[in-house]
């Protein structure tokens, strides 16, 4: 019977969705990954590391001569060189690599140790840029809701009464330390803009007890509340100042 460990070790390899999934060297390991869940999030979140790696390595330009003057490099000394000494074609390689292996430690946590400041750090960055759009298009909630839906994400959520009476820019589906984050785009007549995060209540550590009012703060140049529902953990972070989030929010929590 192959150990987890073992099991680790070949996955390491593993490249799902190509022939490596007919592979026999990979049968046994994938059969003990189906049986035991701690392994199975662990393979997923291997395959998110590879998937960012990917994408950031995709970002470097090749130059047309790359191999030339590897080639030349590699022939000017035997020995090991030290890394402000590389080649600088090289350098933006090495300098994907060590955001890859940075990346990893920001958005894979242990899920005991996933806490609300991390989770509101990493959703503002992603809402920040001004070149944010939503994925999902529609105009309306129940629209949203039903895309949510037809993805398999989070749905059951609740949404306060001062929301829906603003206009609906669409949604996203967001993936964040192995879980499924449904985001609602919203936008007032004064172009402030909205944005309701769901995520199953149980992901982080020192989320907010269920029934007491949103937790209001400042952070990243937005205005932040978080609560806790029956099913949900929910995040709001808006343009505007306090007081214009807690008429949103007055029925929340």
């Amino acid at each position: 019977m192959i150990e987890v460990r073992d099991a680790r070790a070949i996955l390491a390899t593993y490249r799902p969705g190509t022939s490596d999934d007919a592979d026999p060297a990979y049968a046994e390991a994938l059969e003990l990954c189906r049986r035991d869940a701690e392994l199975a999030r662990w393979l997923e979140t291997q395959g998110e590391v590879d998937k960012q790696l990917r994408l950031a390595l995709r970002e470097i330009p090749v130059p047309h001569d790359l191999e030339a003057r590897i080639l030349a490099a590699a022939q000017t000394t035997r020995r090991r060189a030290a890394p402000w000494r590389w080649p600088a074609v090289l350098i933006p390689a090495a300098a994907a690599l060590v955001l890859a292996i940075v990346a990893q430690n920001l958005w894979f946590t242990p899920p005991e140790q996933i806490r609300m400041d991390a989770y509101q750090n990493q959703m503002i960055s992603i809402v920040a840029p001004e070149h944010f759009e939503p994925e999902i298009e529609v105009d309306n909630l129940e629209a949203l809701r039903i895309a949510f839906v037809r993805h398999q994400w989070p749905a059951d959520y609740h949404v306060p009464s001062g929301l829906h009476a603003i206009e609906v820019e669409g949604g996203s589906l967001l993936e964040w330390q192995g879980q499924k984050i449904s985001l609602l785009c919203l936008e007032t007549s004064d172009d402030l803009y909205v944005w309701m995060f769901v995520l199953d209540r149980s992901v982080l550590t020192d989320a907010p007890p269920p029934g007491v009012e949103p937790r209001i703060a400042k952070r990243g140049g937005f205005t932040t509340a978080a609560w806790t529902g029956e099913h949900r953990t929910y995040l709001v972070i808006a343009d505007g100042d306090e007081e214009f989030l807690r008429g949103l929010l007055a029925e929340a929590g």
